[in-house]
């Protein structure tokens, strides 16, 4: 391994390249918080949450959520950590604001929020992007929707809907990947139903803004395609009616 200096948050950039590096990296981090070395256990989750997607794509999933519960973790006993996460998301929230951001910048702003409780925030922050970047927007519109139907903010959802059927393919498609994967690892039954309460969650708040939008007819065509490729009760039980 490699030691430079990269950045003011930390004097380690270690020359990870593969996966299991990258996991062990993070492990060896958690290490240190354990230990109570919580100074160089949030550098570690900096330079990881910096720098991994650079070293490894498919860490992606990893840097946004386990890796997030960590430094959570480490921000209950160790309040710069918090304040340090915080920061970025702050950073990366006007950085995206002010029109210099992309779909994984918010895709970070995203997943902080959540881990630290704050959604709301991600709702102002799209609805911002919204009115003064619609391009943007509509990049991001798969990551925002939950919070959108979640709001009941039909109002900007309108504007994302206009193509419904397309919608649909795509919470499909998601669905097969998952399902593929669930097969792959059919010795973990949690994978398969994770899949299936994804699609069927999915359906819904597709079904149910189609629905407040007044849209009956493709309401209905939505609902019976959803029955087709999964018969469950929760989409079956939805009442269309004008």
């Amino acid at each position: 391994m490699t030691v430079k200096n990269r950045d003011r948050y930390t004097c380690e950039v270690l020359n990870l390249n593969d996966d299991s590096e990258m996991l062990n990296y993070l492990e060896e981090t958690k290490e240190f918080a354990d230990r109570g070395d919580y100074g160089t256990a949030l550098e570690r989750h900096i330079w990881f949450h910096n720098h991994a997607f650079e070293r490894s794509s498919a860490i992606y999933g990893v840097r946004i959520s386990y890796a997030l519960s960590l430094w959570l973790e480490l921000g209950r006993s160790y309040r710069p950590a918090l304040d340090a996460l915080k920061g970025i998301r702050d950073k990366k929230t006007e950085m995206i604001k002010n029109g210099e951001g992309d779909f994984h910048v918010f895709h970070d702003i995203e997943k902080i929020n959540d881990h630290l409780g704050d959604s709301v925030e991600t709702l102002a922050t799209f609805e911002c992007i919204h009115r003064n970047n619609p391009i943007l927007a509509k990049d991001i519109w798969e990551i925002a929707s939950n919070l959108v139907f979640e709001a009941k903010r039909f109002d900007l959802a309108r504007d994302y809907l206009t193509e419904p059927h397309r919608n649909f393919a795509l919470l499909e498609n998601i669905y097969g990947v998952q399902l593929r994967h669930a097969n792959k690892h059919s010795d973990d039954p949690s994978l398969m139903e994770f899949a299936k309460e994804s699609f069927i969650e999915s359906c819904l708040r597709l079904i149910k803004s189609l629905i407040a939008l007044e849209e009956f007819d493709i309401a209905a065509k939505i609902k019976e395609k959803a029955l087709a490729v999964l018969d469950a009760a929760e989409i079956s039980a939805i009442e269309i009616s004008p």
